[in-house]
């Protein structure tokens, strides 16, 4: 039976393939769109600005798998200053006007990110929006696969809450992780992600605690959890299938907790990244789209020049008059950068698959250095 679902799995290995992210201008927003706040993303931001969202901090002990001992520093996303970069608009087009509809240009007015969830900036509309598509993408590619291996029962993720037994909230984090996919894999769970939560929101006094506790986005039957609470103290509450898999990471990620070295999901089992299912359910990183969704050539720097207004403070992307933009580079200056780009990032991931500890060559190099001469010291 095993060696029958290898081959079915290998030969899955053809079939499958991302989806591509969908174009969001169409006919029918007449080839424009803006990014707006969600009702969602503007409750979220009132929550933030009127709890202790900020100064609400947990530490706790964790052993590293180098036996590393250290001690985490937990918080809630949006909590470190921005970088300096954050927040500026990057703006991109293409002005060949014969093959646009209405002869528009195409324009591309984005926000630069850092990325990162402590980010006060990026963490809203940056961070979660790509960890969370991430995410479901991966669950979806896990669907797919075993859907194609013959597996008709419990191939829908379900939402499920596990919260440590008292005595076991303030453990070692390593050690209280540990144990939760211990409990999950007794309780039926046979792979996900996990997302711990230090903290939750008291909704009477609107101020936040420390109550560890971890959400879980899993496949399988949960069964014996009155068993597991009776016997280890800890809490499994089964939420069932939601409405929307994409909402329910977004949701959870956004007062998930954060730390330094610390990633905010942990896949397992099945999902893990040394599951038999790996690189089938693997998510590639999103390349930046550098060319025209109409006449596919690439997108040049461009900047704007109508006079009578200042430039656009939203993000967006759709046609526009050309009149008011303006490209700053040719098209055989855009490709030549985006080559640059893409020999350096090559260039980039081979120097740490050589050298993967340093920052930079010249960081290795000084360190040779003073080996040397402490050895010379020693002697």
């Amino acid at each position: 039976m095993q060696v029958q679902q290898q081959q079915q799995l290998k030969e899955f290995e053809f079939v499958v393939s991302l989806p591509k992210k969908r174009s969001r201008i169409s006919k029918e927003n007449n080839y424009y769109f803006e990014k707006k706040l969600s009702e969602a993303q503007k409750i979220l931001l009132r929550i933030h600005d009127m709890t202790n969202w900020k100064d609400v901090e947990l530490f706790q002990n964790y052993k590293t798998p180098k036996g590393i001992m250290k001690k985490i520093h937990w918080k809630l996303p949006s909590t470190k200053e921005k970088k300096d970069t954050c927040g500026k608009f990057k703006t991109s087009g293409c002005f060949n006007l014969k093959d646009h509809p209405n002869n528009l240009a195409l324009v591309q007015h984005t926000k630069l990110s850092c990325f990162r969830s402590a980010c006060e900036y990026c963490w809203l509309e940056k961070w979660l929006a790509r960890e969370s598509r991430r995410a479901t993408l991966r669950i979806e590619n896990y669907q797919k696969v075993v859907k194609q291996i013959g597996k008709t029962r419990f191939t829908n993720p379900i939402h499920i809450i596990v919260s440590p037994s008292w005595d076991d909230k303030f453990m070692r984090y390593d050690l209280l992780k540990k144990r939760c996919r211990e409990l999950l894999d007794e309780a039926g769970i046979v792979g996900g992600l996990i997302i711990y939560h230090p903290f939750k929101l008291d909704k009477k006094k609107m101020k936040w605690v420390c109550m560890p506790h971890f959400h879980v986005i899993g496949f399988g039957w949960v069964h014996d959890i009155k068993k597991i609470h009776k016997e280890n103290g800890w809490v499994i509450k089964n939420k069932g299938v939601r409405q929307s898999l994409h909402s329910t990471i977004y949701y959870l990620l956004s007062h998930s907790g954060v730390a330094d070295h610390i990633h905010s999901i942990t896949w397992f089992a099945e999902l893990g990244y040394r599951s038999k299912y790996a690189e089938l359910i693997k998510v590639e990183n999103e390349e930046s789209n550098d060319n025209c969704e109409f006449c596919g050539k690439t997108l040049v720097n461009a900047v704007f020049v109508a006079t009578d207004r200042g430039p656009p403070d939203v993000e967006f992307v759709g046609l526009v008059d050309h009149l008011d933009w303006k490209a700053t580079e040719s098209i055989e200056e855009a490709e030549e950068r985006k080559n640059q780009s893409r020999l350096e990032k090559e260039h980039r991931k081979k120097f740490e698959r050589v050298y993967p500890n340093w920052i930079n060559l010249e960081c290795m190099k000084s360190s040779e250095k003073i080996n040397k001469l402490l050895k010379t010291v020693m002697n």
